[in-house]
């Protein structure tokens, strides 16, 4: 009998291990996307004949002459709604993984504060 609650609790403990992971990822997610108002100050053009070698790579489709581009701070440039939605979801460039703004802090102030 003592074997059967020792597995059962080991079950639950298995159980509530890979729930704490999932958490964890969900708040790294959480931690690591940009918000509205820092994608929107990412600046905007519209594409010209010199983007014709310009192919986003989120969907992999070349960028046409007056198509909507947005340009990261690393200089990379993806079709406005193909980036935006990517950064809602991973505040950094698909290309070379830099992030797009600080990450944010979840206090008050931040950690340079006395």
């Amino acid at each position: 009998m003592e074997i059967h609650y020792l597995q059962g609790l080991h079950g639950d403990r298995a159980l509530d291990y890979e729930h704490l992971i999932r958490l964890d990822e969900q708040l790294l997610r959480e931690k690591n996307r940009a918000d509205n108002d820092q994608i929107n100050s990412l600046p905007t053009r519209k594409a010209t004949a010199e983007d014709k070698e310009v192919r986003c790579c989120i969907c992999m489709c070349d960028v046409e002459e007056g198509e909507v581009l947005r340009v990261l701070p690393c200089s990379h440039k993806y079709h406005q709604s193909c980036i935006d939605e990517w950064l809602t979801y991973n505040g950094c460039c698909p290309v070379d993984k830099k992030r797009i703004a600080p990450r944010r802090s979840r206090g008050r102030g931040t950690a340079h504060e006395s």
